[in-house]
């Protein structure tokens, strides 16, 4: 005789203000997000945008509109190791790129002019750090009680994009050329267009059968594109790594003339950098380390996720607790 299980209770009814509010607040997100992915992709398939205005600009103009995109596609090994680069002509694809040409000499310039300098694209740049910084509300959110998602889980999420846009872009000018600018941002807005549809569709009892695949599938090309992005952007603004002993090591006979805390208050002060490297320089490198095992642990946690909504035929509503952020 097969033994009866009690029903699952179900979850308490949220009162209608804070239903309407996060359903509010999770439309207006989902339609800034748009707006910045509309304009991304605007982006993209209307370049090229680095690019020289004439056949006949000399290779020093060339050079200057896309000498820092190209610093990450063909010489990341020489920003971050000191690798001797490898030389091309810097002129010829690009004049290929402003001419029509069907023919690129070498596939980095064809990124470089295609992703490039989309900061300063219709206001696309204040408009992703206007769009992301409210997401802090998404802390007050889980620690009221509002959503049923771990505070600190949702304060690390929200921190390391906040830390993105205010951290680094908004802080190194030089990031708003870069073509890993633009894979950033056209990740993010792709994921939270579809995050926020699906929580606004959840809160008035909707399930869109292709945004819950959406949802719990696209993370793992968006996940690692948009992380991947935020990772060596942030280590296109550092100094080579082969001149970081020397810097620690200078910093370390300081610290025995003058002590710890006059070496302190000189990074902090800005004043303190040794062959480019300072408080700030050593706190990107921490983190362009320890962003790897955090994707690694976002990456398991959406696979988890997903089994538990697609292998056991979960739906909205049924008492399971998803964890990811609202």
């Amino acid at each position: 005789m097969a033994t009866r299980t009690q029903p699952k209770p179900l979850r308490k009814a949220q009162p209608p203000l804070v239903t309407a509010y996060l359903f509010a607040y999770n439309t207006l997100c989902c339609l800034a997000w748009l707006y910045v992915l509309v304009t991304t992709v605007q982006f993209i398939v209307t370049g090229p945008h680095i690019a020289p205005p004439s056949a006949t600009q000399n290779a020093t103009s060339s050079l200057s509109a896309t000498s820092q995109a190209r610093a990450f596609f063909s010489g990341l090994g020489t920003r971050l190791f000191g690798f001797p680069p490898v030389h091309s002509n810097p002129v010829k694809p690009l004049v290929n790129v402003a001419a029509g040409g069907s023919k690129l000499s070498l596939w980095p310039e064809a990124l470089a002019a295609y992703l490039g300098g989309s900061y300063a694209y219709k206001g696309l740049g204040p408009a992703v750090v206007w769009t992301q910084t409210p997401a802090v509300l998404e802390v007050v959110h889980a620690v009221t009680g509002l959503v049923k998602s771990s505070p600190v889980t949702v304060a690390m999420q929200v921190a390391s994009r906040i830390w993105m846009v205010w951290g680094v872009v908004e802080q190194r000018p030089e990031t708003h050329s870069h073509p890993l600018f633009t894979t950033m941002i056209l990740a993010w807005s792709i994921t939270e267009v579809i995050r926020y549809a699906f929580y606004a569709c959840a809160l008035v009892g909707l399930q869109p059968k292709f945004l819950l695949w959406l949802r719990y599938n696209t993370f793992s090309i968006l996940y690692p594109l948009g992380a991947g992005s935020e990772a060596f952007l942030m280590a296109s603004v550092l100094p080579p790594l082969r001149t970081l002993p020397a810097a620690l090591k200078s910093l370390v006979k300081h610290q025995q003339k003058t002590g710890i805390l006059d070496v302190i208050r000189r990074t902090l002060a800005g004043s303190g950098t040794v062959r480019g490297w300072g408080a700030y320089e050593l706190w990107v490198a921490y983190l362009f380390v320890i962003w790897w095992p955090a994707l690694y642990i976002m990456f398991t946690h959406m696979i988890v996720l997903r089994r538990k909504v697609f292998g056991k035929g979960k739906t909205l509503g049924d008492g399971s607790r998803e964890k990811k952020r609202q």
